[in-house]
């Protein structure tokens, strides 16, 4: 019985990595940056990982790798552990490198070999899996891309989701967190190649996709394989967001996939009754605000209209939807230009939707209403107040502006319609209003 239920959470969990089957895909942005190719990372480190690419694998490398590869076939646990930490150790040494038979890079058959492990329910073999996992993807000496790159992620996220070990998860979460965080700062990196932008685009794209993926219903459990794959998709979507560089934030590839993915993986989770979805959503969206405002005037739009005013008006709505709601609402109106930013670009838009002043009416009327909005008389007071100090925020962000504007004395930073917007880097004085960037 026990086997039969680890086996069905192995399926639950493939099934969940598995590409969803859809309409027509859209097409993927081709990448090119052709003086830098010869260096991926911008780093002496990593123009001499291309130089290894391109020579024979370390002499007798490839012979001592076949018994490794064949322990991790036998499917006995000890003898796997022993030869993932043996791998893990020439790969640590920069010995996997050049081509097999001159086609197949080594490095791609290594880890193949590696991931090819993760069904192994031993917590000692899948420790070492994503051990030996992350020393290939942040090794300097080691070059992981492509679909090799979103094999070793897959896996580290497959091992995380049917451990039954908390310690195993754990590490799985951080080596997921850390090799993303070495992705996007070779993305950064100065000569930054198509390749990294490949690598950066790639990831991002397949955790807006796993973060898309419908949960069953009746709702599942908050330990199920579903919504913990959900929640940590989200969580690591909101970690690239909230620490990306100005490529990734200035980067018209990025920009496009943050429009075709991102906000549509935002709409489907913006709604769900399930507060740590919800919330990660908000954050999510507060933080695409910050950074990507002058790209998103359309999205940013719907998002307001059909998600933030629709829980803050609708009777449907949750006691803690509308309480999550608001909390985001109040981080965002502390920023006076944002106010004023959305004043003029959907309210005075004849076109648009009254943003700003269905804003306002909703959190009124939340603040006056008798009908009960929570479970509790006291937590119905303080979803009032909370509302009550969103709108006294949003005066003084008024006040603030027009202080602001006086002492300059030179108008306010909005851009007129029509123009485009200045670049992300004044992001905190730019309007939403703009043409889609070519």
């Amino acid at each position: 019985a026990v086997e039969a239920e680890e086996g069905g959470a192995g399926a639950e969990a493939a099934a969940i990595l598995s590409p969803a089957p859809s309409g027509r895909e859209p097409a993927t942005p081709s990448f090119s940056s052709p003086d830098h190719d010869a260096d991926p990372d911008g780093t002496a480190a990593a123009a001499a990982r291309m130089a290894l690419d391109d020579v024979a694998p370390v002499p007798g490398t490839d012979r001592y790798f076949v018994p490794l590869r064949l322990a991790c076939e036998s499917k006995l646990p000890r003898i796997m552990e022993v030869s993932l930490h043996c791998i893990q150790k020439i790969i640590a040494y920069g010995y996997v490198r050049g081509k097999v038979a001159g086609e197949k890079p080594f490095v791609d058959v290594v880890m193949e070999t590696i991931c090819s492990c993760k069904d192994e329910e031993d917590k000692e073999v899948q420790l070492q899996i994503v051990q030996a996992v992350n020393t290939a993807v942040t090794s300097a000496v080691t070059a992981v891309h492509d679909t090799t790159l979103l094999l070793a992620v897959k896996t580290c996220f497959y091992i995380y989701l049917v451990s039954k070990n908390g310690t195993i998860q754990k590490t799985a979460n951080a080596t997921l967190t850390q090799m993303l965080d070495v992705v996007f700062a070779r993305l950064e990196s100065p000569g930054a190649s198509s390749m990294a932008q490949k690598d950066a685009f790639l990831v991002f794209r397949s955790l807006c996709k796993l973060s898309m993926k419908p949960l069953p219903e009746p709702l599942p459990a908050d330990d199920s394989i579903e919504l913990r794959s959900k929640l940590l998709s989200l969580q690591l979507l909101y970690s690239i967001i909230a620490s990306s560089g100005e490529r990734f934030r200035g980067g018209e590839k990025f920009v496009w996939a943050i429009r075709q993915y991102l906000c549509l993986s935002l709409l489907k989770n913006g709604v769900s009754p399930i507060p740590a979805i919800l919330q990660l959503s908000l954050d999510i969206f507060v933080t695409l605000i910050k950074y990507f405002k002058a790209h998103l005037k359309s999205e940013i739009g719907v998002f307001f209209s059909n998600i933030l005013l629709r829980i803050l008006e609708s009777s449907n709505s949750s006691g803690p939807q509308k309480r999550l709601t608001i909390q985001a609402l109040r981080v965002l109106v502390a920023e006076p230009q944002l106010m004023v930013d959305l004043f003029l670009n959907y309210d005075c838009d004849l076109e648009g939707k009254g943003i700003f002043t269905s804003m306002c009416d909703g959190l009124s009327r939340l603040t006056l209403t008798l009908q009960a909005l929570s479970e509790t008389t006291e937590q119905d007071a303080q979803l009032k107040q909370l509302a009550l100090e969103t709108l006294v925020a949003i005066a003084d962000s008024m006040v603030a502006w027009e202080r602001d504007v006086k002492a300059e004395g030179a108008g306010a930073a909005v851009t007129p319609v029509g123009q485009r917007p200045p670049s992300i880097a004044d992001s905190s004085s730019v309007s939403m209003v703009g043409p889609e960037p070519s």
